[in-house]
């Protein structure tokens, strides 16, 4: 027992989530009023904004020392993903709610991928380096891929989706990179960079976990969402093979971590708002996952 102090340090951020996430699931109202009212979005691209500032100065050289490898790693996860997600999806009898787990296969890195890239002391350049790739990617491939994948004949709304992922990503990434530069290091900026993306996921974690509706259809998905979650990390970990230490984390975690706010985007443009559901159960999930993972790793790291 008397390791315990030290084990509730190093996964506080997914006990604060657990927490967050029985209370949503619990009380959910005020969960679901606030995301009727785009608080998801603007908890998104808070947590894009306050992950830029905490990314180091020599960001640009170690992306570019790192190219070749990012690359090779989004063209195989661009290729692999969305055939687990169509395997994953064939575990759901509902239609409607397997157009959901489909759309996970196109989805780009989780946003808060970054956050646990850190949380995990891993390369946070990198992995904002795969998140701004895979976004790209999943504007560039949605449409084609869930075509091809018989998800209902449906076209993707290419331009919504684009601009959704330029003011939630792009625009507060820009900002973030920008006030880096212009913003002198204190311990309040740094107190900032160390609780702002907890806070943030937890924020996230609570308004998508008061949008599920568990009922019996929902044992299909939650086995499909085991599935891609297992599928995704076992990828993720092929890939970070051989790496070092902090790249082959960014790797992991970013690939391993997709993004369920904007797969939901996707699969209420391709299939409709009801497909989206799954997505919010994924979250949940993911978000749970990817902090153990990272908190994981970090207490190896440092013991």
């Amino acid at each position: 027992m008397a390791d315990a102090p030290r084990l509730v340090r190093d996964y506080v951020e997914v006990l604060v989530v657990l927490v967050v996430a029985a209370l949503a699931l619990l009380v959910p109202d005020p969960g679901r009023w606030l995301a009727d009212r785009h608080a998801v979005d603007v908890a998104l691209a808070a947590l894009v904004l306050i992950t830029a500032l905490g990314i180091p100065a020599g960001a640009a050289a170690a992306l570019a020392r790192h190219r070749i490898r990012l690359l090779a790693t989004l063209g195989v996860v661009a290729v692999v993903l969305p055939f687990l997600g169509w395997l994953a999806s064939r575990l759901v009898a509902d239609e409607v709610l397997r157009h959901g787990v489909l759309s996970l296969g196109v989805a780009p890195a989780e946003v808060a991928s970054v956050a646990a890239v850190g949380v995990a002391d891993g390369d946070t350049a990198a992995g904002s380096g795969l998140l701004i790739g895979s976004t790209l990617l999943a504007v560039l491939v949605a449409g084609p891929v869930l075509s091809l994948s018989g998800g209902g004949g449906h076209a993707v709304d290419v331009g919504g989706v684009l601009a959704n992922l330029a003011l939630i990503v792009a625009l507060p990434l820009l900002v973030g990179l920008a006030l880096r530069h212009r913003l002198a290091s204190s311990p309040v900026r740094t107190r900032l960079e160390e609780l702002g993306p907890v806070v943030l996921v937890a924020v996230l974690v609570g308004l998508v976990a008061s949008e599920v509706h568990l009922s019996r259809a929902y044992l299909g998905v939650l086995a499909a969402l085991v599935v891609f979650v297992v599928g995704s990390t076992g990828l993720g970990l092929a890939l970070a093979r051989g790496e070092d230490r902090g790249l082959g984390r960014a790797v992991l975690l970013t690939t391993a971590m997709r993004d369920f706010a904007i797969a939901a985007g996707i699969a209420t443009s391709a299939f409709g708002v009801a497909s989206a559901g799954p997505l919010g159960l994924y979250g949940v999930l993911v978000i749970i996952w990817g902090l153990a993972v990272a908190g994981f790793l970090r207490r190896r790291t440092r013991s």
